[in-house]
C-alpha cells in the first residue's frame, strides 16, 4: 500500500491471496477481510474477472460455514455471493466458458443441501452442458455432475431421469481409477433407490 496506494490492483491480488492464506490456516475473519479489500479494490477498477473469483472464494467459505453452523445468515450471504459472482463471470465470458461450470456445480451443491432441488437443477443442467462441450462425455466432473443430477431426480421421483443419469456416472466412472474420487457407494444406493420404485 506504500508503494503503490491502497486502491492498486496489485493491492487487491495480494489480498487476495493472504485471505486464501488466512482461509487455509481457519482464520475465517482475517480471511474475510482481506476478501473483502480485494473485493472492494476489483470492483472499484472494473476489473469484473476478478471480483467473481473473489464472491466466488467468498461464497465456498460462506458455503462450508452454513454447513458446520447450519446458520441461516452464512447460508444467505453464500447465495448472494454466488449469485454476485456469476452475474459477473456471465459479463466477460462467453456461456460456454469452462470456468463457468465449478462455479454452477457448487452453488447447485448448496441448494441441494438445503433441498432447494428446484433451484438447483437450472444450474446442474447448465454445468453439464458447459462440461460436456468442452470437456467431453468421459470427464470425472461430468460424472459428478450427473450424480447430484440424480440425486435430485430420485428425491423429485423423476426415477426415469435418474435411471439414465446413474447409468452414465457407471460408464464413465469405468474409465477412471479410484483416484478420481466418484462416489460409487452413491451412485449404486441411488440406483437401488430407482429400481426399487420403479
Amino acid at each position: 500500500k506504500k508503494s503503490y496506494g491502497q486502491d492498486d490492483e496489485r493491492v487487491a491480488l495480494v489480498a487476495f491471496e493472504l485471505a486464501k492464506i488466512y482461509e487455509k490456516a481457519g482464520l475465517h475473519a482475517e480471511c474475510i477481510e482481506f476478501y473483502a479489500e480485494a473485493l472492494r479494490v476489483y470492483k472499484m477498477k472494473r476489473k469484473k474477472a476478478q471480483a467473481a473469483d473473489v464472491y466466488y472464494a467468498l461464497a465456498k467459505l460462506k458455503s462450508s460455514q452454513a454447513l458446520d453452523s447450519e446458520c441461516s445468515e452464512d447460508y444467505d450471504a453464500a447465495v448472494e455471493c454466488y449469485d454476485q459472482g456469476l452475474k459477473l463471470r456471465r459479463q466477460v465470458m462467453s456461456l460456454d466458458d469452462v470456468e463457468l461450470a465449478p462455479m454452477l456445480f457448487d452453488y447447485a451443491s448448496l441448494l441441494c443441501n438445503k433441498r432447494k432441488y428446484d433451484d438447483a437443477m437450472p444450474l446442474l443442467e447448465e454445468a453439464l452442458r458447459i462440461q460436456k462441450a468442452k470437456m467431453g462425455l468421459k470427464d470425472a466432473c461430468v460424472a459428478h455432475t450427473l450424480l447430484r443430477m440424480a440425486e435430485v431426480n430420485v428425491f423429485k421421483k423423476k426415477f426415469d431421469a435418474s435411471l439414465v443419469a446413474l447409468e452414465q456416472v457407471l460408464f464413465i466412472s469405468s474409465s477412471f481409477d479410484e483416484n478420481q474420487a466418484i462416489d460409487i457407494s452413491l451412485c449404486h444406493y441411488l440406483l437401488g433407490i430407482t429400481y426399487i420404485a420403479k
